[in-house]
């Protein structure tokens, strides 16, 4: 009997769209998600030392959700290689744990994709302006 390896092989175009609709199978997902990061953003800047009025709100329409915060925020590059990067996270850090973050996986923004047409991100580093 002859052995032959075979490798795994994955569609790279569709595991961001598999990955999303299997996770995350309720449109109720991505409000729990974006609600879940601002807690954490929250979280990380109060970790921080600043003195501020912590804020989350929440709007809802037919077409649209607005997750809003006031929290430690995200530099573009934290955006691009955190947010924007499934499997990445800039919550896998020392302090971000110190802190009391819950999401540390990097697949939390990937329940937008299962429900949203379009995703906005609007954001202001805390750190760094």
């Amino acid at each position: 009997m002859s052995m032959e390896k075979i490798p795994f092989r994955v569609d790279l175009n569709r595991i961001v769209e598999l990955l999303a609709r299997q996770i995350y199978q309720s449109p109720l997902a991505l409000l729990r998600e974006n609600c879940q990061n601002a807690y954490d953003a929250i979280l990380q800047r109060q970790y921080k030392g600043d003195v501020f009025e912590p804020e989350i709100h929440v709007t809802i329409s037919t077409h649209e959700i607005i997750v809003a915060d006031n929290g430690i925020g995200m530099t573009k590059s934290e955006l691009i290689n955190n947010y924007w990067h499934a499997g990445a996270s800039g919550k896998n850090t020392a302090a971000a744990r110190a802190a009391g973050v819950v999401g540390t996986f990097g697949i939390g923004a990937m329940a937008n994709f299962g429900v949203a047409t379009e995703l906005w991100v609007e954001t202001e580093s805390a750190v760094y302006g």
